[in-house]
């Protein structure tokens, strides 16, 4: 998406809330939203604008009337891409990143978990299987089924 695009989207969201601009968040949703289509972006914003839950900031607003965090839009956008892969019965990978009391830290890449290793001498990383991830054995056991 083009940064004017993505500005433009980001004053008019500040401006439904009755704010002005704020540059360093202007900053914040242009590195965490800025790979997204502007389509996806304006269509979060859309779903953030129509959520009727309390804003549990000691009024009485709901949380379509407050300004949204670029990370909050990016979750939206990630939880709809998520399921639209699903309903084409396609594998989405989790990413989750999780601490193991064996290898340390571990995180989902393609539906496997892998270790994050440096070599000591060299400086280079390289990534080690560990085991499948439960979102890959998930996926699995719905395809069985179907």
């Amino acid at each position: 998406m083009k940064e004017r695009d993505l500005g433009q989207i980001y004053t008019e969201a500040r401006a439904a809330v009755g704010k002005q601009p704020d540059p360093s968040e202007l900053i914040a949703w242009k590195n965490v939203l800025g790979g997204y289509k502007e389509q996806d972006v304006r269509s979060a914003l859309v779903e953030w604008q129509n959520d009727t839950t309390p804003a549990n900031d000691g009024t009485d607003r709901c949380k379509g009337e407050t300004m949204p965090k670029a990370t909050r839009l990016k979750a939206i956008i990630e939880a709809r891409h998520r399921a639209s892969m699903r309903s084409r019965g396609e594998f989405h990978a989790c990413g989750l990143t999780i601490k193991d009391e064996r290898y340390g830290e571990l995180r989902c890449l393609n539906g496997a978990l892998y270790r994050r290793t440096i070599h000591r001498e060299t400086g280079n990383s390289h990534s080690l299987y560990i085991q499948d991830c439960e979102c890959w054995n998930q996926w699995q056991s719905t395809r069985l089924v179907a």
